[in-house]
């Protein structure tokens, strides 16, 4: 290949380095002017040129990019990089110019959708990690046969803005983790990902792909649009490193994880169970139910990498013998004997049954410090779970639809965890298999939730993990109920404040922490240990509450001993810290205000 004789378009550069620039195909032949013919056919440039423009790489005006000579840029890097530089016929080496405009196209990419763009994809992704190009351009629909990373082998990537829609959809036959995990990004920017895997809506086993987006350690990134489609465990999942303070704009998941199926109402992946074994003892976090199952979860539900047994919420659902559903957490997997040890224990009149496994879904983010996502609307169908909250400090977001779906929203890592502020205004529920989950443990200081603006929700499907069985087989009423949750129902909102049945363990901790605060308790015996915020005080001005007491006499009076103890260095109002209540003859009521200033407890009875 040579230049025309008649070839006079050098262009000095007057806004840069001092470079002579030369545009191919002004005066060459026409396919003289892609990229996609300089390897093959080295273009004789003049010395005096330093820096090239071509008219495009395969198509003119799909990809066309600048080069500029570089002496580090021999054959070895030539071969090594074959679609960011090229060698000229005297041996000289041209590399990319990191500059706007910089996007798949620029490397090779057809973006028909059908042809396998998976090397020019990964080229631009690389390229953009390593080289700060200001606004990287990844539009365009790129079909791709294999995982693609983005940030992969650099400590932060470096370009920190991604405009228009990327579509990535996986090639018949490919499979995988994830079609793109972005690792290590901060503070970057995404204006639109579609991510699309394989198979189809109603045989959940064709999807070959695990996951969509998988974040690794990305930190206050922002993205505007997210949508995916058809992927076995999750449409947005983290692995690996911690991901905080980022925000998804609108995220659309269809078919991400096992959802529901219709009217059947059966998850994705079903197993029967026998050979239970039982451990840990009545009413405790730490009792265990081992059972033997002819199906065992993905291999990825037990990957470190993917998310550890204990640190994400993987469900089974099994019927107690009643026919009732009920949800179990499972703490292990055992692949080798085939079994799996999950909380709490398994209803003790079964011995055998079937199971259904629940896991991934949409959005789902875990881990001990990814904290404090953001989101504006999230469009869920057919999902494992809409929203999984798995963090010490949960997402909030405006909007959450979530449609035949296994799950809606469940809170919290595992039964034993703490899970605090999950927060979503609207909340629209229909046709899950259930809406509200609380994984972690319903106490008051274990989780904090709140759901405002409900549009179609149903408490009948929404349930707690978290509670032990005692020996009798009921659960332990304790940790029963969304204790801790704030949830909008027809009206009004429903304030989770102790477990139900006006039922408590035997020592009670009570914060005066709102105004007209009620406690209704059902105790023949009871020790109560009353507690003050100063700054709820102080802010609030809360500072009373009225206890009433129901037992089992003949006029609804305790049978046994009322106990109430002062806050930690306050007094009561006789110099005592604690005052026993007994011999009653009704209801026992007893009006309590704390004189802040003082620090002393009145305790005022005012029946009983």
């Amino acid at each position: 290949m040579t230049l025309d004789a008649d070839v006079t378009s050098l262009i000095v550069d007057t806004d840069g380095p001092s470079d002579t620039r030369l545009t191919l195909g002004r005066t060459f032949r026409e396919h003289v002017s892609l990229f996609n013919g300089l390897a093959s056919d080295p273009p004789a440039i003049p010395s005096s040129v330093t820096c090239v423009e071509t008219l495009g790489y395969l198509l003119e005006g799909s990809g066309r990019a600048t080069y500029r000579f570089s002496s580090s840029i021999d054959g070895a890097y030539v071969s090594a990089n074959p679609r960011t530089s090229f060698l000229a016929a005297d041996g000289r080496g041209f590399g990319l110019v990191a500059d706007k405009g910089i996007s798949p196209f620029t490397f090779g990419a057809a973006g028909d959708g059908s042809t396998d763009d998976s090397d020019a994809v990964e080229t631009f992704l690389g390229y953009i990690s390593e080289n700060n190009v200001g606004l990287a351009d990844a539009s365009g629909h790129f079909a791709v046969s294999r995982a693609l990373f983005f940030g992969d082998g650099v400590a932060s990537p470096s370009t920190k803005s991604v405009q228009g829609e990327m579509q990535l959809s996986a090639t018949p036959g490919s499979s995988g983790q994830a079609i793109l995990t972005i690792r290590k990004w901060d503070g970057g920017y995404w204006e639109s990902l579609r991510v699309t895997g394989t198979g189809s809506v109603s045989t959940f086993s064709t999807r070959t792909w695990q996951t969509g987006l998988a974040l690794d350690g990305a930190g206050r990134i922002k993205f505007e649009r997210i949508h995916c489609a058809l992927f076995s465990y999750a449409g947005i999942a983290r692995i690996g490193g911690n991901v905080t303070g980022c925000h998804f704009g609108e995220v659309r998941a269809y078919d991400c994880g096992p959802g529901a199926r219709g009217a059947s109402a059966n998850f994705g992946i079903s197993a029967a169970w026998s050979v239970r074994v039982d451990s840990g003892s009545s009413g405790s976090l730490a009792q265990r139910t081992t059972i033997s199952v002819d199906t065992l979860p993905p291999e990825f539900v037990s990957d470190g990498v993917w998310g550890a047994v204990g640190d994400a919420p993987y469900l089974v659902r099994i019927n107690d013998s009643g026919g009732e559903p009920r949800l179990y957490f499972i703490y292990g997997i055992d692949r080798g004997s085939s079994t799996l040890t999950i909380f709490p224990w398994i209803d003790p009149s079964l011995t055998s049954g079937t199971l259904d496994y629940v896991y991934g879904g949409g959005l789902f983010i875990h881990g001990s410090d990814n904290n404090v996502i953001g989101f504006d609307m999230i469009d869920a169908m057919r999902c494992g779970v809409a929203l999984s909250c798995g963090s010490p400090y949960g997402p909030v977001g405006r909007r959450l639809i979530s449609q035949v779906c296994g799950i809606a929203v469940s809170v919290g890592r595992h039964p034993a965890g703490a899970a605090l502020g999950t927060h979503v205004d609207g909340l629209y529920c229909e046709n899950n298999i259930h809406d509200i989950v609380s994984v972690s443990m319903s106490t008051s200081d274990g989780v904090y939730a709140w759901f405002g603006s409900e549009y179609a929700l149903n408490l009948a499907k929404c349930a707690t993990v978290a509670a032990p069985r005692l020996s009798s087989g009921e659960f332990s009423s304790r940790f029963m109920g969304l204790r801790g949750f704030t949830i909008a129902y027809r009206g009004s909102f429903l304030v989770g404040e102790k477990a139900p049945h006006n039922s408590v363990s035997s020592t009670h901790l009570v914060e005066i922490a709102r105004p007209d605060q009620r406690l209704v308790l059902k105790k023949d015996s009871h020790e109560l240990n009353l507690s003050l915020d100063k700054d709820v005080h102080r802010l609030m001005g809360y500072d009373s509450l009225e206890l009433i007491y129901l037992g089992s006499g003949p006029s609804q009076e305790p049978t046994g001993t009322i106990t109430i103890n002062a806050p930690s260095g306050y007094e009561l109002d006789d110099g005592s810290v604690t005052r026993h209540y007994s011999s009653m003859s009704g209801v026992l009521r007893v009006l309590v205000w704390v004189d802040v200033k003082e620090q002393i407890v009145t305790l005022i009875k005012l029946s009983g």
